[in-house]
């Protein structure tokens, strides 16, 4: 796999340019002589996941531009909803200005999110949203616009008659909801009927279920020429199926998210497309936004990349955006 090494983070300046104009910090905390201390509690906290890794970087580097003291959290494993409420409760207790939380399901996060905002803390929401009325900031990308892109790019490259199998991530989390959305409503408004959805299962974030789930449902719908994976694990997963069975001939596969093991799969065409989202840009935008004294909702964007895109400027610093 060729690598560019890059000796220092690009995106620290593309955020900058990108979001300084937008995110300004009038009428923010910064009224107030003490440093804003702001949390964050994200879905996993663990090196190999490659999304929550740029989100944190990202977060750092704007609360060292403005000054803040900043706290970033995860549970172990990323479907674990109730260690994640421990940790929005344990930030509670230290009376932050603000908590950032990317919830791992929408409904159990629900109270302990409202509980934020009842302490007169200022809460954001990151990625993923929760099911209720309380007033929050929302950091996320446009999932169900980028799944419909992912969808028209698969309907292009199938057979008339063909199946596609979805393989998700977990049942109440909001991007998994929306990214499910956007890809059914693009193969159900396909004009001519190219392809239809043959079943979805989750992986509950990991990888090896999502290997071990592809080959089953492979097995049992042999005509199936498709397969959508809804983020990292579920795209790695149906990557080393695809490629072991040696039926990347026949089965075409999109998705979302960025890895070694993602990237390897798009170079090698066992991976046709993939949608890139702006993590870095996400944490460095919600720590701005929590400066703020107002609610608002940012997208920040995404990309759609092929083999054919990939080593493109834009996209490379996308796919490979820290030095090894």
């Amino acid at each position: 796999m060729r690598m560019k090494v890059k000796k220092s983070l690009f995106a620290a300046a593309c955020a900058a340019i990108l979001l300084g104009g937008l995110l300004a910090l009038s009428g923010s905390v910064f009224d107030s002589p003490k440093r804003p201390v702001i949390y964050m509690i994200v879905k996993v906290d663990r090196e190999d996941y490659e999304f929550w890794r740029l989100i944190r970087a990202g977060a750092q580097a704007a609360a060292k531009e403005h000054g803040c003291d900043f706290v970033f959290w995860g549970p172990k494993y990323e479907n674990d909803a109730q260690e994640q409420i421990e940790l929005v409760k344990r930030a509670i207790e230290k009376k932050p200005d603000a908590i950032i939380i990317s919830a791992v399901d929408q409904y159990l996060l629900s109270d302990a999110a409202k509980q934020v905002a009842d302490h007169g803390i200022k809460l954001l929401l990151l990625d993923s949203d929760i099911h209720s009325d309380v007033s929050r900031s929302f950091i996320t990308t446009d999932n169900a616009a980028a799944a419909v892109d992912l969808g028209h790019h698969l309907l292009d490259r199938l057979r008339a008659g063909g199946e596609i199998g979805i393989v998700s991530s977990t049942m109440n989390a909001t991007t998994a909801i929306d990214r499910e959305k956007g890809f059914k409503e693009a193969v159900e408004a396909s004009a001519d009927s190219r392809a239809s959805i043959a079943f979805k299962e989750y992986s509950q974030e990991n990888v090896d279920k999502s290997y071990h789930l592809t080959k089953e449902l492979l097995r049992k719908n042999p005509n199936v020429t498709g397969l959508y994976g809804v983020n990292q694990q579920a795209l790695e997963g149906i990557a080393i199926a695809v490629r072991e069975l040696g039926v990347q001939d026949r089965i075409s596969v999109v998705g979302f998210d960025s890895s070694r093991l993602i990237i390897k799969g798009l170079e090698d065409g066992i991976i046709q497309a993939i949608v890139v989202q702006k993590p870095f840009n996400m944490g460095y935008a919600s720590i701005i936004s929590a400066l703020k004294d107002k609610s608002e909702t940012i997208l920040t964007g995404y990309e759609l990349i092929t083999k054919e895109t990939m080593y493109s400027p834009q996209n490379e610093k996308l796919l490979f955006p820290f030095a090894e």
